[in-house]
């Protein structure tokens, strides 16, 4: 383990240390309290040993000021002189784990660092599974993308940003034309695999270093952007239509053309959304317009009048 000892007198550190290191621990040594947060914040340790009597420093303070400003946990062991129950009892209390009487003893020190060895790998393994829970609950489990949770909780974020800071944000609902009749030709289980190309080819596209894509449901995906307007998403929404069609994969069924197509709703921070919920509205109206007037084609909301009224031709089926 990484042990970091903190204690002014030096006689008393060398002992701890030497006793530390002939266990195989490495060690890192402090002298005062603000040398020990200093050295927390620059080098992570496994386990922290205070000594009870530092001088102008409360020492359940510190414990207390340790647990409140690193996130990360680790032991905390109490070396005191002081048999007091009631003093060792108010350093638990605080925050620390666990106590050893000086004059350490070396058995004593050994069995007490193995059992905290022993509680640091359990806690280490439950963070592990509870991360693998998290990613779960977030992630798409056909295309590894974000699903409707993560993007939600993404969105979110990305919106609180937006009012913070002022900067903009742009949203593209992406849908896969006809894909119901791609399905129908092809199977559900080619179905799938297409689900996934279309996720790798999104995410080959999305090169902005903020963006995150997710899939928003069915054959449906959105994309975030953050501090892009609407002519850098649709910059960004010609690069995917182009992708895909480089990529022809054949959709013998679909009345657009002989390889798959997608079509695609752009909305922005520009046109006064008073929340993402509006943002994620825009986007879905942007879409339809896109499918309704001929699909394989994107659309941003602020053009959706000038689309109706510059219409040539009759409306198409949305599928």
């Amino acid at each position: 383990m990484e042990i970091l000892v903190v204690d002014n007198d030096t006689a008393s550190r060398q002992q701890t240390v030497a006793q530390l290191l002939k266990a195989g621990h490495r060690t890192q040594e402090a002298t005062t309290a603000l040398q020990a947060i200093q050295t927390l914040e620059l080098h992570p340790v496994d386990l922290l040993m205070l000594d009870s009597h530092l001088p102008d420093t409360d020492v359940f303070e510190l414990i207390r000021t340790v647990r409140a400003t690193f996130s990360h946990w680790f032991p905390i062991v109490l070396l005191s002189d002081t048999r007091h129950e009631q003093f060792l009892a108010d350093g638990i209390h605080a925050g620390a784990d666990d106590y050893l009487l000086r004059p350490l003893s070396a058995t004593l020190l050994i069995a007490r660092l193995e059992a905290l060895s022993r509680i640091i790998r359990m806690k280490q393994e439950l963070d592990a599974a509870n991360m693998q829970l998290k990613m779960l609950s977030t992630q798409d489990p056909l295309t590894g993308l974000l699903n409707r949770r993560g993007l939600d909780q993404v969105l979110s974020r990305a919106w609180h940003h937006h009012r913070q800071d002022k900067s903009e944000l742009a949203l593209m609902m992406i849908d896969i034309d006809q894909f119901k009749r791609y399905n129908d030709y092809y199977g559900h289980q080619q179905g799938d695999h297409c689900l996934r190309q279309v996720a790798s080819l999104l995410e080959q596209s999305l090169a902005q270093p903020h963006g995150r894509l997710a899939r928003y449901g069915g054959e449906e995906f959105m994309v975030i952007l953050p501090g892009a307007d609407c002519y850098d998403a649709r910059q960004l929404a010609s690069q995917i239509l182009q992708r895909v069609k480089n990529a022809a994969i054949l959709h013998p069924a679909s009345s657009v053309a002989s390889y798959l197509t997608l079509s695609i709703g752009i909305s922005t921070s520009c046109q006064q959304a008073d929340s993402c919920e509006t943002l994620v509205s825009q986007a879905d109206e942007a879409l339809y317009l896109a499918k309704r007037y001929g699909r394989n084609r994107e659309v941003c909301y602020g053009e959706i009048a000038t689309l109706i009224n510059s219409a040539s031709s009759r409306p198409v089926a949305v599928g």
